[in-house]
């Protein structure tokens, strides 16, 4: 960590991108830090440790929400033992803070307010503090890289637990997806998982194209296979076509990345991604249409083919209806208000929601909740290209663009499911707070080393001081 006054930008050597550099000083104190805040680091640490690891396992959500009660303990002991109350530079405030506002006045249209407030409950009480403390957390590199360092280690571990599942499946693909969906073992709920493994797959596919290194260019190759491996026996078509869009972002920092690469790693990622369609069981979701019957929702109505897509046009027309009911306020935030709206007009109960977070939005929170959310994704999208550009080190390129990566496969994830309300939105949350911490620093190092986080003012007009000695002698002879 930087001490207060010193500048965080990189020397040539440690713009090196490598294993080594990214672990180096992890759970070591600093010089500059007191065993107290050491400990509220360790604190912070060990919550986020604690919710990346249940995002990859069932029945994990007591372990879920002590690791978020631990990150924000460890994060107000952090603040309090520095004595730093200063709300810092956080471009994602007023966007935020328009979301937060929008769902609150959907309570004005809403059949059962209670109910809202109970779902407003778990947000405000969950994605924005774990979201600020961790953006705030974020003061040095140090405690940004322990925390990748955190995500590397958990990603290991759940590569090597559905490694074992395979294993105690006598290494059947089609057992091995029958006994993910099914939740057996600890393993996680099957859409949850394939968003775990695109969040992973994203960003060391995007490392592919800025290290230079063979060693280190072959170290990251094996666990993205891997990832992308369980992502296509995660069975869910979604999650590919989203993959297949995160291949091509990195193109459009091309100029940043190591020349050529994309040569090789483009072609070879689509050709692989195809080749898993082909070899596992994702090739039934793409060519047989029958994976599960069409629940009938309205009445006197029946469908002779039991084809999801019909039933996804079913989740359009019952979406169309809410959301003209209350085209600008919803019908009240939380899923359970769109069933309860048909059952106040004597009609079926319904899907429930659109399984598209959009659609879902408007829904619930009208025309102005789809524009804030539209308008926060924007911020985010800008925060992360702006980071692109001002990073002079290869690492944190990596991370913005990575980000980018996730950030296009998750939102496109959500069109096919809103899993929003599930542990992929606390991860989301997470990789958005070590953006801003990571964008801080840089803004930080461009306003200048010498009063970090203030722009340097130009001298006073007027004659410029001598030097010591000039004085002296012109005053002699």
């Amino acid at each position: 960590m930087a001490r207060e006054g010193q500048s965080d930008t990189p020397s040539p050597a440690e713009d090196d991108f490598s294993i080594r550099t990214l672990v180096k000083g992890f759970w070591v104190r600093g010089e500059d830090e007191s065993p107290q805040v050491f400990w509220a680091c360790s604190l912070v640490y060990l919550g986020i440790g604690l919710v990346v690891f249940s995002l990859a396992h069932s029945h994990a959500n007591s372990i879920e929400s002590l690791g978020v009660i631990l990150v924000l303990l460890g994060w107000l002991a952090d603040k309090t033992w520095r004595r730093d109350w200063k709300l810092k530079n956080n471009p994602l405030h007023a966007p935020l803070a328009l979301v937060v506002v929008t769902t609150l006045l959907s309570l004005l249209s809403t059949r059962d307010p209670i109910y809202s407030l109970n779902e407003l409950r778990g947000e405000l009480c969950t994605y924005v503090p774990l979201f600020y403390a961790v953006a705030d957390f974020c003061t040095s590199r140090k405690r940004i890289y322990s925390l990748i360092v955190i995500f590397l280690v958990d990603n290991l571990l759940a590569l090597l637990f559905y490694a074992f599942l395979i294993y105690l499946n006598d290494f059947s693909q089609e057992r091995f997806v029958h006994f993910i969906e099914l939740s057996k073992f600890y393993s996680q709920r099957i859409h949850v998982l394939s968003t775990y493994f695109l969040f992973c797959a994203s960003f060391f596919y995007a490392a592919l194209y800025f290290v230079k290194k063979k060693k280190e260019f072959l170290l990251i190759i094996l666990p993205f296979s891997v990832n992308l491996y369980f992502l296509s026996l995660a069975y869910q078509r979604a999650v590919v076509v989203a993959m297949a869009a995160v291949s091509f972002v990195p193109l459009l920092f091309f100029r940043k990345a190591v020349s050529r690469r994309a040569l090789l790693v483009l072609p070879v990622t689509l050709a692989g991604l195809a080749l898993l369609i082909f070899v596992t069981p994702m090739k039934s979701r793409l060519i047989d249409m029958t994976w599960r019957s069409v629940s009938q929702w309205q009445q006197n109505m029946s469908l002779d083919r039991s084809d999801i897509d019909q039933e996804r046009i079913l989740w359009v027309v019952d979406f169309w209806k809410d959301f003209t009911k209350r085209p600008l306020f919803g019908v009240g935030y939380g899923k359970g208000n769109l069933s309860k709206e048909n059952r106040q007009a004597g009609l079926p109960k319904g899907p429930g929601d659109t399984h598209n977070t959009f659609t879902n939005v408007a829904a619930q929170t009208g025309l102005q909740g789809l524009a804030a959310l539209l308008y926060l994704l924007f911020m985010q999208v800008r925060l992360l290209l702006q980071g692109v550009r001002r990073a002079t080190r290869r690492f944190d390129r990596v991370f913005f663009v990575g980000s980018l990566c996730y950030m296009l496969g998750f939102w496109l994830r959500l069109q096919a499911n809103d899993i929003y309300n599930s542990g992929s939105a606390l991860v989301y949350w997470i990789m958005i707070g070590l953006a801003v911490g990571l964008w801080r620093l840089l803004d930080r190092d461009k306003d200048g080393p010498g009063n970090p986080g203030l722009k340097q003012q130009p001298p006073p007009p007027g004659p410029a001081l001598p030097l010591p000695g000039q004085a002296d002698s012109g005053n002699s002879g």
